[in-house]
């Protein structure tokens, strides 16, 4: 038998099914946030907005 059959339901082809959809997303997010850490996506604007904060002297660096 391939995929899931349901009576009331044309059968569903493996390459369809919840988890095989999923992993694929799955792959392609994993690949996405990848490419974006090594292009430093979150990196420039974390330190921006920390740049910003230390000249306000708005950090609390009691805490650090």
């Amino acid at each position: 038998m391939n995929g899931i059959a349901c009576p009331a339901i044309p059968p569903v082809p493996p390459e369809r099914t919840a988890c095989s959809i999923w992993t694929r997303v799955s792959c392609e997010v994993d690949q996405r946030l990848r490419d974006w850490h090594e292009a430093g996506v979150r990196q420039r604007p974390h330190e921006g907005l920390l740049a910003e904060l230390d000249a306000a002297n708005a950090l609390d660096r009691s805490r650090w």
